[in-house]
């Protein structure tokens, strides 16, 4: 790959870069946005193109690349606490980090004299997901507005949400209740708002009649 042909590309990613890197200030990340492996980068583009295997769309990243993960949060109408009907809201994110934890239900049952316990597996529980992000007006020191909206009421929605994500999938995870909301301000950015979700899955089922 011509290294000329890499310049105007990582400045396209350079914008997206420093938002997550103000939000987070994931320093120790940076020098991977500019120090580009030539050869590699061409490999991943060749591996990149098989979306039937990977399951990516081609949204973010450098090159075309997923570094971070597009996320689409759905949550269907609703009526709130005082009787207000509120309507549908969804929030896209062209990039979010996301943490997984995976709990399992184990019953452990002592015995007298023997060391340890005796381990029953009884299901899996419900993955626990952080997700983490920042909302971006795009104008500088006009605060997303609309956005935050978006959020509040997705986040204050009763039941669960509809979740849109290459990497959720690959937990065949699509919806999930949200447990606790973070909203950050970032000083001296009023433009840039950063969350932190803490959510669980949820899998819907039917009871028998």
């Amino acid at each position: 790959m011509n290294n000329g042909f890499l310049i105007p590309l990582a400045k396209e990613a350079e914008g997206a870069a420093k938002n997550i890197l103000k939000g987070y200030g994931l320093g120790l990340i940076k020098p991977k946005f500019f120090i580009i492996d030539a050869e590699k980068a061409s490999l991943e583009g060749r591996s990149y193109e098989r979306t039937d295997v990977i399951g990516y769309d081609k949204k973010g990243g450098i090159f075309g690349l997923p570094i971070w993960d597009t996320l689409t949060l759905v949550a269907l109408p609703y009526t709130d606490a005082s009787g207000k009907s509120i309507p549908q809201a969804t929030l896209t994110l062209d990039i979010a980090l996301f943490e997984i934890n995976n709990s399992r239900n184990i019953v452990k049952t002592q015995i007298a004299g023997r060391n340890g316990t005796i381990k029953e597996y009884m299901s899996d529980g419900d993955y626990q997901i952080k997700i983490r992000g920042c909302l971006d007006s795009g104008l500088s020191n006009v605060p997303p507005i609309k956005l935050l909206n978006d959020l509040r009421v997705i986040t204050e929605c009763p039941t669960s949400i509809s979740a849109n994500c290459n990497f959720l999938d690959y937990f065949l995870v699509n919806e999930i209740v949200i447990e606790e909301a973070k909203i950050i301000q970032n000083e001296g950015a009023r433009n840039l708002v950063n969350f932190e979700l803490s959510c669980i899955s949820d899998t819907p089922f039917e009871l028998d009649a």
